[in-house]
């Protein structure tokens, strides 16, 4: 017998999985892929990805042969990770099922969550309470989804860590499986795991990096977010320039709070520069946004800010009108500049080379469309020129901004088409789009506060709200 601990027993298991995209069975996947009920021409897709792959051996420079694998994934590709998650997921239900047998007990940390297992990718988290039954509930689980799936525990860097367990049972339990006792604290997916709460230096190499990697795709992606609306940005704080506003913030007090006793020190090395300054004498209240104004070159304002930025816009409908003011979009003819497409031509008619002004304004569904769109608002809308024709229309503000609502709801639903029509070979006739359209505006109208509009502006919402189609 196994002598009794003070302390709650317990277990966690830190496994990792040996050459995971190299070892996994074929037949195992497309049992998988069947198991999930994927359609079975589907499975075919797949199968055929994946098992016609074939190697070559890059020797001294030149490349030799070509061989055929017999199981795996190739790693680079953007399918295998999506494939390897789905044969994770029998060891997840492996375990949903096995821990919920008799005899079992959960880690005293993880039982009111029932949680037995973290994963992500190839790295398992395994966490059981500090007894025999449970611990080997977890081994022999792993053993049933390893001679199924071909996926093997690698024993060089897969470690058991415990807590108030026996001496003689951690023992016997690491000659079974093969383990070895590790020490924490040790990383997982770049976070310190330890006893003792996380502090903020723990996570901050993880969130430096993924601060990083944010800031690398808003650059690349949509550099121009961060500038304000007025500039044709979407208003998104740069958060180096915040933070140099929040810094300011300090310096602000330093100048303005002498009565504050940190403020006393720093001032002791910052006298003569506070001489120069004169934000304490001239009653400059200083905020962070004010900073952030302050240290943020200004760019010029574009025009249809305006018309994209309003609150009767569908917020969907204003970010792809966004991007289509800022001449984003992933036309054919700009896929085709850029030698990733052949073929240039419009998805939607076949005829003209798709270009955004061809695309939204002069195909003949875009025409259609907003024909019928202008028949029930009472306006013939121009399809040449819109961006100058609304910006010169009189008008009150809010007739204005339900103008630009239903021009920023054609574009969106244009490109919405297109890519239906490119993707799905799926297309919707104008009238019955703009049918949909209409109906999709009359709830962002009946939904927004109108108590406070002008009589003739009520009047006309209205009017648009009981017209049909």
């Amino acid at each position: 017998m196994y002598e009794t601990q003070a302390v709650a027993p317990r277990c966690m298991i830190k496994m990792y999985l040996q050459k995971a995209y190299d070892t996994i069975e074929w037949d195992f996947l497309d049992q998988m892929l069947q198991a999930l009920k994927f359609p079975s021409i589907f499975r075919g897709w797949i199968m055929q990805c994946v098992t016609t792959a074939t190697y070559s051996l890059n020797l001294n420079g030149s490349m030799f042969g070509f061989f055929k694998g017999e199981r795996g994934l190739r790693q680079g590709d953007p399918l295998p990770p999506l494939l390897f998650t789905i044969c994770m997921e029998y060891l997840t239900r492996l375990l949903m099922s096995s821990t919920a047998a008799m005899g079992f007990k959960f880690h005293p940390l993880c039982s009111a969550m029932r949680l037995s297992h973290l994963m992500f990718a190839d790295d398992l988290l395994l966490f059981s309470k500090g007894d025999a039954p449970s611990m080997m509930t977890i081994i022999r689980t792993f053993s049933t989804f390893s001679a199924t799936s071909g996926l093997k525990m690698s024993k060089g860097k897969s470690n058991a860590y415990f807590n108030g367990v026996n001496a003689n049972l951690k023992a016997d339990f690491l000659q079974i499986s093969g383990l070895v006792e590790g020490k924490l604290p040790f990383k997982y997916l770049g976070v310190p795991i330890k006893t003792t709460r996380l502090n903020a230096q723990d996570c901050k190499p993880l969130i430096d990096k993924i601060v990083a990697r944010i800031r690398t795709l808003g650059a690349r992606k949509l550099s121009y977010a961060g500038r304000p609306k007025s500039e044709g940005g979407l208003g998104l704080k740069q958060d180096i320039l915040w933070n140099k506003a929040a810094v300011g913030k300090l310096v602000w007090w330093i100048y303005t709070k002498p009565e504050l006793i940190w403020v006393k020190w720093v001032k002791e090395f910052l006298h003569q520069a506070n001489q120069q300054l004169n934000w304490a004498t001239s009653g400059y209240e200083y905020t962070i946004s004010k900073g952030y104004d302050l240290i943020q070159n200004k760019s010029p304002g574009v025009p249809w800010s305006v018309c994209v930025w309003n609150a009767w816009t569908v917020p969907k409908h204003g970010f792809i009108a966004w991007i289509y003011y800022h001449g984003n979009m992933n036309t054919r003819s700009k896929m085709h500049r850029l030698g990733i497409n052949e073929d240039n031509t419009c998805c939607i008619c076949g005829i003209e080379e798709e270009t955004l002004d061809h695309l939204f304004f002069d195909c003949h569904y875009s025409k259609r469309l907003i024909t019928c769109i202008g028949a029930w608002m009472g306006m013939n809308i121009p399809v040449s020129g819109l961006l100058d024709w609304r910006l010169g229309r009189s008008g009150s503000q809010v007739q204005k901004g339900i103008l630009d609502a239903v021009i920023n709801a054609c574009i969106y639903n244009v490109w919405h088409q297109r890519n239906r029509s490119r993707y799905e070979f799926i297309l919707i006739r104008p009238k019955k789009l703009a049918r949909m359209i209409m109906e999709e505006l009359k709830v962002r109208f009946r939904g927004l506060d109108r108590r406070k509009l002008q009589r003739r502006d009520e009047d006309w919402i209205q009017g648009l709200l009981r017209k049909g189609m």
